[in-house]
């Protein structure tokens, strides 16, 4: 299964659509930061893909529970794989 986040609102024209694939045996909870006006936060199973829109000045948390306790790992999105694409006002 996929989950996807579009935000309906977004200031700039131009934005890239990100994929993170959880790679882990559990799961995990992904948190998008830097979005203005937005709140993102995802329970994403294992090998998953979340979709979202954002740029690259956009951090995504991944937040997953280990037999050591919790763990909290950000990555920036221009480190994620991206497709950009324009918006297109009607």
């Amino acid at each position: 299964m996929t989950q996807i986040f579009f935000p309906s609102s977004l200031n700039s024209q131009c934005h890239k659509v990100y994929c993170y694939v959880n790679n882990f045996t559990n799961i995990v909870i992904a948190k998008i930061h830097g979005i203005k006006n937005r709140h993102c936060e995802r329970v994403i199973f294992p090998k998953e893909k979340f979709l979202f829109i954002a740029d690259d000045n956009c951090q995504l948390e991944i937040i997953r529970q280990t037999n050591i306790g919790i763990i909290k790992d950000t990555v920036d999105c221009s480190q994620l794989k991206a497709i950009e694409f324009m918006l297109l006002k009607s």
